[in-house]
């Protein structure tokens, strides 16, 4: 199954449910979790084009490692739909908020990602704040300073349970933190746009910010010698990976 096309089901022995699809059947419990898990088709996930001095920006070549689709479990697969966003105030939100307000009308996840260089492991945001205050101007030359972002609360929080991502990948040996400060530059506004907008959408099923830190910092904290920028760029496609599999199949909050 590629594509999680449900046609038709019925319930079989022992109250599961018998979902049918063009090659075949497949018995799944009929749990509203499962189905739910099973439905969830559409997964946005952004990456941020380089800005200032930086030549290439990790968080853009990770996305673009990703596959089109990820395997959540042996039942399940979602698809991805990749953007690179620019490093711009305005230009960002007007790429990002049609791509997700298309896909709304069934269950969605949202994984935005973008480089932090002053950290040195990947950092899963729990806050963003209704504030703009930019340190340096944008790609487009935009600067702003002590502005709110738009109507809504101060800070909105993720409803992504961090205490078990950040659990779920120190197993798989990837190092992580939760981080409550996003910054006050593109990034925290892109998210705090995204949850003002989305997260109370009965489809949603999870927005997240990830901070990742240059490759160089991200492979001294494994003690590991850098590869070349194709490796460790798949080697971030694989941390998002993991982010996707847990978001769509966790219903939790930290």
């Amino acid at each position: 199954m590629s594509q999680l096309r449900l046609p038709f089901r019925h319930f079989g022995k022992y109250g599961n449910i018998i979902l049918h699809y063009e090659h075949g059947e497949r018995t799944v419990p009929s749990s509203p979790g499962y189905l739910e898990t099973a439905m969830l088709t559409k997964v946005i996930v952004t990456g941020f084009d380089p800005f200032h001095t930086h030549r290439s920006n990790p968080s853009q070549l990770g996305v673009e490692q990703l596959p089109s689709t990820v395997k959540i479990d042996e039942a399940h697969t979602a698809d991805i739909v990749k953007l690179v966003l620019p490093t711009c105030c305005e230009g960002a939100w007007d790429l990002l908020r049609p791509a997700v307000d298309a896909v709304t009308g069934g269950p969605f996840f949202v994984l935005l990602c973008g480089l932090a260089d002053s950290r040195d492991r990947v950092c899963l945001e729990r806050f963003a704040l209704n504030v703009r205050t930019y340190r340096l101007p944008d790609n487009a030359g935009h600067i702003h300073n002590d502005e709110y972002l738009e109507d809504g609360p101060e800070a909105i929080r993720t409803r992504v349970a961090l205490r078990e991502l950040d659990a779920c990948l120190r197993k798989k040996r990837i190092p992580s933190d939760i981080s409550n400060y996003a910054g006050s530059y593109i990034c925290n506004e892109t998210y705090f746009r995204s949850l003002n907008r989305w997260q109370s959408n009965k489809n949603c099923r999870g927005i997240l910010f990830v901070h990742v830190p240059p490759f160089r910092r991200y492979y001294k904290t494994l003690d590991k010698e850098m590869p070349d920028k194709a490796t460790a760029a798949r080697a971030y496609a694989k941390v998002f990976s993991e982010i996707i599999k847990f978001g769509l199949s966790h219903n939790l909050r930290d």
